[in-house]
């Protein structure tokens, strides 16, 4: 719901599954949840305060792999309020992390905060490849819950539908060199 703006009803759904919980990793989840509706609400002080607990409770519960989700989002309020060294730090370890884990939403939700990253230090050329990379890798295969049988059994949202920048055809000399994309090894993704 709140990926279509029903911010409330959303909200109130989200807080329902984490009174609901059973388990630290499904409390986690949820408030991850409520921590990016509170960012895309603009309300970066709850949404920090909620990113927060959520990363401590994934951590707590031994979820490591699924700690990148919530950390690009607590980058992503510290770039908001202008923390750009903080954000990179955050950014850096979830990317890291994701590529570790081979979870290709992980990854693309990552490196999406690492091209926002570059462009707001003016790093446009950067930010366009590293954009086009985050597309690539939040959409080339389906990805498995780390640990469990479970199938993710919705989209990968680093990647608003709205976004007009193209697929890219083979990848470019910047995007196939770049230190990112060796930082998790090569792979291809088919056309």
């Amino acid at each position: 719901m709140s990926d279509i703006g029903r911010y409330g009803p959303a909200l109130r759904t989200l807080q329902q599954a984490v009174a609901m919980s059973e388990d630290g990793c499904g409390r986690s989840y949820a408030l991850s949840m409520i921590g990016r509706l509170h960012f895309l609400r603009h309300e970066l002080d709850l949404a920090a305060e909620t990113l927060d607990e959520s990363l401590d409770l994934a951590g707590r519960s031994g979820w490591t792999a699924f700690t990148p989700w919530p950390e690009s989002w607590r980058a992503a309020v510290d770039l908001a309020q202008g923390e750009l060294q903080r954000a990179e730090d955050r950014l850096d370890h979830a990317f890291s992390l994701s590529c570790q884990v081979g979870d290709p939403c992980w990854e693309g939700i990552s490196s999406r905060g690492l091209g926002l990253l570059q462009s707001a230090r003016g790093d446009v050329d950067g930010a366009v490849t590293t954009l086009r990379d985050a597309r690539v890798r939040c959409t080339r295969l389906p990805t498995r819950t780390c640990g469990s049988t479970r199938t993710r059994s919705t989209p990968c949202v680093a990647w608003p539908s709205s976004t007009s920048l193209p697929k890219p055809q083979g990848g470019s000399r910047n995007w196939a060199t770049s230190p990112r994309v060796a930082e998790c090894g090569s792979w291809s993704y088919v056309a």
